[in-house]
Protein backbone atom coordinates (compact mmCIF):
# COMPACT_ATOMS: atom_id res chain seq x y z
CA UNK A 1 0.00 0.00 0.00
CA UNK A 2 2.55 1.91 1.02
CA UNK A 3 3.92 1.75 -2.66
CA UNK A 4 1.11 2.23 -4.19
CA UNK A 5 0.58 5.37 -1.97
CA UNK A 6 4.19 6.62 -3.54
CA UNK A 7 3.33 6.09 -6.97
CA UNK A 8 0.30 8.17 -6.75
CA UNK A 9 2.22 10.98 -4.74
CA UNK A 10 4.83 10.49 -7.78
CA UNK A 11 1.93 11.33 -10.52
CA UNK A 12 0.91 14.32 -8.92
CA UNK A 13 4.23 15.34 -8.46
CA UNK A 14 4.96 15.27 -11.96
CA UNK A 15 1.30 17.14 -12.72
CA UNK A 16 2.41 19.68 -10.37
CA UNK A 17 6.09 20.24 -12.20
CA UNK A 18 4.38 19.52 -15.86
CA UNK A 19 1.76 22.37 -14.86
CA UNK A 20 4.65 24.65 -13.64
CA UNK A 21 6.86 24.30 -16.30
CA UNK A 22 3.87 24.96 -19.33
CA UNK A 23 3.60 28.23 -16.93
CA UNK A 24 6.56 29.36 -17.03
CA UNK A 25 7.04 28.94 -20.87
CA UNK A 26 3.74 30.70 -21.44
CA UNK A 27 5.17 33.56 -18.94
CA UNK A 28 8.09 33.74 -21.31
CA UNK A 29 6.88 34.18 -24.30
CA UNK A 30 4.44 36.55 -23.17
CA UNK A 31 7.33 38.61 -22.01
CA UNK A 32 9.51 37.57 -25.39
CA UNK A 33 6.36 38.97 -26.84
CA UNK A 34 6.13 42.29 -25.34
CA UNK A 35 9.80 43.21 -25.83
CA UNK A 36 9.87 42.15 -29.33
CA UNK A 37 6.38 44.73 -29.71
CA UNK A 38 8.06 47.40 -27.36
CA UNK A 39 11.42 47.22 -29.83
CA UNK A 40 9.48 47.25 -33.09
CA UNK A 41 7.49 50.14 -31.91
CA UNK A 42 10.56 52.22 -31.05
CA UNK A 43 12.44 51.40 -33.59
CA UNK A 44 9.41 52.51 -35.84
CA UNK A 45 9.81 55.40 -34.03
CA UNK A 46 13.50 56.20 -34.75
CA UNK A 47 13.09 54.62 -38.28
CA UNK A 48 9.45 54.68 -40.04
CA UNK A 49 9.16 52.63 -42.53
CA UNK A 50 9.49 53.76 -45.67
CA UNK A 51 8.51 53.44 -49.17
CA UNK A 52 9.01 55.61 -52.79
CA UNK A 53 6.05 56.77 -53.64
CA UNK A 54 5.06 57.87 -49.94
CA UNK A 55 5.50 61.48 -50.88
CA UNK A 56 2.26 61.63 -53.82
CA UNK A 57 -0.53 61.95 -51.30
CA UNK A 58 1.88 64.39 -49.04
CA UNK A 59 1.10 68.11 -47.69
CA UNK A 60 3.79 69.55 -45.71
CA UNK A 61 7.52 70.21 -45.69
CA UNK A 62 9.38 68.08 -47.59
CA UNK A 63 12.20 67.28 -45.63
CA UNK A 64 9.78 66.21 -43.04
CA UNK A 65 8.10 64.02 -45.36
CA UNK A 66 10.09 60.89 -43.28
CA UNK A 67 7.78 58.34 -44.64
CA UNK A 68 9.07 58.53 -48.57
CA UNK A 69 12.92 57.15 -49.04
CA UNK A 70 13.88 60.28 -50.87
CA UNK A 71 13.13 63.04 -47.69
CA UNK A 72 16.91 63.18 -47.15
CA UNK A 73 17.80 65.46 -50.05
CA UNK A 74 15.67 68.59 -48.74
CA UNK A 75 17.02 68.44 -45.48
CA UNK A 76 19.43 71.13 -44.47
CA UNK A 77 19.94 72.92 -47.92
CA UNK A 78 21.05 76.11 -49.09
CA UNK A 79 20.26 76.80 -52.46
CA UNK A 80 21.07 79.79 -52.84
CA UNK A 81 23.85 80.38 -51.24
CA UNK A 82 23.59 82.78 -48.39
CA UNK A 83 23.97 80.51 -45.44
CA UNK A 84 20.66 79.76 -44.42
CA UNK A 85 18.52 76.91 -44.96
CA UNK A 86 16.20 76.68 -47.70
CA UNK A 87 12.78 74.36 -47.99
CA UNK A 88 10.65 73.27 -49.77
CA UNK A 89 6.76 72.86 -49.15
CA UNK A 90 4.20 70.96 -50.62
CA UNK A 91 0.39 70.95 -50.87
CA UNK A 92 -1.39 67.88 -52.45
CA UNK A 93 -5.00 68.32 -53.48
CA UNK A 94 -6.77 65.55 -53.16
CA UNK A 95 -10.05 65.96 -55.29
CA UNK A 96 -7.34 66.84 -58.77
CA UNK A 97 -4.63 64.54 -57.29
CA UNK A 98 -2.25 67.07 -58.75
CA UNK A 99 -0.18 69.14 -56.18
CA UNK A 100 1.24 72.48 -55.66
CA UNK A 101 5.17 73.53 -54.55
CA UNK A 102 6.75 76.26 -53.02
CA UNK A 103 10.45 77.13 -52.22
CA UNK A 104 10.76 78.90 -49.01
CA UNK A 105 14.30 80.42 -48.89
CA UNK A 106 16.05 81.56 -45.09
CA UNK A 107 15.96 84.91 -45.71
CA UNK A 108 12.35 84.90 -46.24
CA UNK A 109 12.14 84.61 -50.35
CA UNK A 110 9.50 82.50 -51.78
CA UNK A 111 9.41 81.30 -55.38
CA UNK A 112 6.06 79.89 -56.17
CA UNK A 113 5.68 77.22 -58.58
CA UNK A 114 2.93 78.21 -59.85
CA UNK A 115 1.40 75.78 -61.99
CA UNK A 116 -0.18 72.57 -60.58
CA UNK A 117 1.86 69.43 -61.53
CA UNK A 118 0.69 65.78 -61.16
CA UNK A 119 1.16 64.33 -58.06
CA UNK A 120 3.18 60.93 -58.91
CA UNK A 121 5.70 63.01 -59.73
CA UNK A 122 8.63 62.66 -57.97
CA UNK A 123 10.59 66.50 -57.49
CA UNK A 124 13.99 67.22 -57.63
CA UNK A 125 15.51 70.59 -56.57
CA UNK A 126 19.80 71.62 -57.90
CA UNK A 127 21.10 74.55 -57.01
CA UNK A 128 24.04 75.83 -59.59
CA UNK A 129 25.26 79.15 -61.16
CA UNK A 130 24.74 77.64 -65.01
CA UNK A 131 24.62 81.00 -66.70
CA UNK A 132 27.86 82.53 -65.08
CA UNK A 133 26.46 85.57 -63.32
CA UNK A 134 27.68 84.39 -59.82
CA UNK A 135 24.65 83.22 -58.28
CA UNK A 136 22.67 79.86 -58.45
CA UNK A 137 20.09 79.10 -60.33
CA UNK A 138 17.39 77.07 -58.96
CA UNK A 139 16.36 73.81 -61.19
CA UNK A 140 13.04 72.24 -60.31
CA UNK A 141 12.06 69.14 -61.99
CA UNK A 142 10.02 66.11 -61.89
CA UNK A 143 10.42 62.69 -62.92
CA UNK A 144 7.48 60.19 -63.15
CA UNK A 145 9.62 56.56 -62.11
CA UNK A 146 5.66 55.60 -61.84
CA UNK A 147 4.76 55.71 -65.22
CA UNK A 148 5.24 52.49 -67.56
CA UNK A 149 7.81 54.54 -69.47
CA UNK A 150 9.23 57.05 -67.61
CA UNK A 151 11.22 59.01 -70.33
CA UNK A 152 7.69 60.02 -71.85
CA UNK A 153 7.06 62.73 -69.35
CA UNK A 154 8.67 64.84 -67.45
CA UNK A 155 8.69 68.75 -65.55
CA UNK A 156 12.03 70.86 -66.18
CA UNK A 157 11.78 74.88 -64.67
CA UNK A 158 14.84 77.30 -64.03
CA UNK A 159 14.74 80.49 -62.11
CA UNK A 160 17.10 83.24 -62.53
CA UNK A 161 18.02 85.65 -59.68
CA UNK A 162 16.81 88.63 -60.93
CA UNK A 163 17.58 92.13 -58.46
CA UNK A 164 15.59 90.44 -55.41
CA UNK A 165 13.66 88.31 -56.94
CA UNK A 166 13.60 84.91 -59.16
CA UNK A 167 12.19 84.70 -62.57
CA UNK A 168 11.82 81.67 -64.60
CA UNK A 169 14.41 81.49 -67.59
CA UNK A 170 13.96 80.96 -70.99
CA UNK A 171 15.48 77.18 -72.40
CA UNK A 172 15.88 76.39 -75.76
CA UNK A 173 12.92 73.63 -75.66
CA UNK A 174 9.27 74.03 -77.13
CA UNK A 175 6.91 74.45 -73.69
CA UNK A 176 3.92 72.03 -73.44
CA UNK A 177 0.39 73.96 -72.22
CA UNK A 178 0.36 71.38 -69.37
CA UNK A 179 2.70 71.52 -66.13
CA UNK A 180 6.19 72.55 -66.89
CA UNK A 181 6.79 70.10 -69.76
CA UNK A 182 9.70 71.03 -72.10
CA UNK A 183 10.72 69.12 -75.24
CA UNK A 184 12.63 69.24 -78.65
CA UNK A 185 11.29 67.78 -82.02
CA UNK A 186 13.10 64.91 -83.01
CA UNK A 187 13.05 64.17 -86.91
CA UNK A 188 13.28 60.14 -88.07
CA UNK A 189 14.31 59.16 -91.48
CA UNK A 190 14.98 56.08 -92.92
CA UNK A 191 18.44 55.90 -94.83
CA UNK A 192 18.81 52.32 -95.17
CA UNK A 193 17.70 49.00 -93.87
CA UNK A 194 18.34 49.42 -89.98
CA UNK A 195 20.06 52.58 -89.98
CA UNK A 196 18.02 55.70 -89.11
CA UNK A 197 18.83 59.70 -89.09
CA UNK A 198 17.93 60.97 -86.10
CA UNK A 199 17.65 65.35 -86.38
CA UNK A 200 17.35 68.12 -84.27
CA UNK A 201 15.73 71.41 -85.06
CA UNK A 202 18.12 75.13 -84.99
CA UNK A 203 20.81 73.46 -84.32
CA UNK A 204 23.25 71.45 -87.11
CA UNK A 205 23.08 67.89 -85.61
CA UNK A 206 21.91 64.89 -87.24
CA UNK A 207 23.16 61.17 -86.73
CA UNK A 208 22.78 57.34 -88.40
CA UNK A 209 21.47 55.23 -85.65
CA UNK A 210 21.53 51.39 -86.16
CA UNK A 211 18.95 49.62 -85.40
CA UNK A 212 18.87 46.19 -83.81
CA UNK A 213 16.67 43.05 -86.23
CA UNK A 214 14.11 42.46 -84.06
CA UNK A 215 13.04 46.53 -83.52
CA UNK A 216 13.30 47.13 -87.45
CA UNK A 217 11.04 43.84 -87.86
CA UNK A 218 8.81 43.30 -84.85
CA UNK A 219 8.56 46.68 -83.88
CA UNK A 220 8.02 47.91 -87.34
CA UNK A 221 10.71 50.66 -86.72
CA UNK A 222 11.05 50.63 -90.67
CA UNK A 223 7.70 51.68 -90.77
CA UNK A 224 7.22 53.91 -87.99
CA UNK A 225 10.16 56.01 -88.51
CA UNK A 226 10.50 55.84 -91.99
CA UNK A 227 9.78 59.76 -92.06
CA UNK A 228 8.11 61.31 -88.97
CA UNK A 229 9.06 63.69 -86.22
CA UNK A 230 8.16 63.71 -82.40
CA UNK A 231 8.32 65.88 -79.75
CA UNK A 232 9.97 64.59 -77.10
CA UNK A 233 10.34 65.23 -73.54
CA UNK A 234 13.43 65.75 -71.04
CA UNK A 235 12.77 63.58 -68.87
CA UNK A 236 16.04 63.92 -66.85
CA UNK A 237 18.56 66.87 -65.97
CA UNK A 238 21.66 67.13 -64.00
CA UNK A 239 24.43 69.51 -63.21
CA UNK A 240 27.74 68.68 -64.64
CA UNK A 241 30.94 70.61 -63.36
CA UNK A 242 33.73 71.07 -65.11
CA UNK A 243 36.08 73.54 -62.76
CA UNK A 244 33.99 76.54 -61.42
CA UNK A 245 31.87 76.11 -64.60
CA UNK A 246 28.47 74.78 -64.40
CA UNK A 247 26.18 73.32 -67.33
CA UNK A 248 23.08 72.11 -67.30
CA UNK A 249 22.66 69.13 -68.72
CA UNK A 250 19.38 67.07 -70.19
CA UNK A 251 17.83 64.11 -70.98
CA UNK A 252 15.67 63.28 -74.19
CA UNK A 253 14.45 59.10 -75.31
CA UNK A 254 14.75 58.32 -78.82
CA UNK A 255 12.09 56.37 -80.51
CA UNK A 256 9.37 54.33 -78.43
CA UNK A 257 9.70 52.74 -75.22
CA UNK A 258 11.13 49.42 -76.69
CA UNK A 259 14.08 51.57 -77.21
CA UNK A 260 17.48 52.25 -75.14
CA UNK A 261 18.02 55.04 -77.18
CA UNK A 262 19.07 58.93 -76.24
CA UNK A 263 20.03 62.45 -76.73
CA UNK A 264 22.42 64.25 -74.09
CA UNK A 265 21.82 67.87 -74.90
CA UNK A 266 24.50 70.13 -72.81
CA UNK A 267 23.24 73.81 -72.74
CA UNK A 268 25.41 76.76 -72.71
CA UNK A 269 24.39 80.52 -71.74
CA UNK A 270 25.69 82.29 -74.50
CA UNK A 271 24.15 86.28 -75.55
CA UNK A 272 21.83 86.33 -72.97
CA UNK A 273 20.15 83.52 -73.65
CA UNK A 274 20.44 79.31 -72.88
CA UNK A 275 21.47 77.32 -76.19
CA UNK A 276 21.82 73.63 -77.27
CA UNK A 277 25.77 73.48 -76.90
CA UNK A 278 26.77 70.06 -77.47
CA UNK A 279 24.75 66.96 -78.18
CA UNK A 280 25.62 63.11 -77.31
CA UNK A 281 24.36 60.20 -78.28
CA UNK A 282 23.60 57.42 -75.88
CA UNK A 283 22.62 53.64 -76.21
CA UNK A 284 21.53 53.30 -72.75
CA UNK A 285 20.24 56.09 -70.72
CA UNK A 286 19.78 54.72 -68.08
CA UNK A 287 23.97 53.53 -67.79
CA UNK A 288 26.61 55.65 -65.82
CA UNK A 289 28.23 57.73 -68.22
CA UNK A 290 31.74 58.96 -67.16
CA UNK A 291 30.85 62.82 -68.58
CA UNK A 292 28.20 62.82 -65.78
CA UNK A 293 31.06 63.32 -62.81
CA UNK A 294 33.29 65.32 -65.08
Amino acid sequence: MQVKKAFQDCKQMARVIRAAVILCIAAFMIWTQNIIASNAKSNSQIRPSTTPSAYSEYTGYMDKCVQWTGYRQFENQDYDGDGRIDRVFRTYQKNTEYCHYKILFGNQMVIDVSNQVPAIGTPSIQAADINGDGKNEIIFTLQYDMSSDMRAFGDLIVYEKKGDVYVEAQLPFERSGQGYTQGVTVHYKKKQKQLITVSLDDIAYNVDVPISQELWKTCFYKDYFKYTSVVSTVWDTFVMQDGEDAQLVCSVHLFDKWSNYGLILKLSYEDQRYIIKDVILTSDEFAVHPYRYN
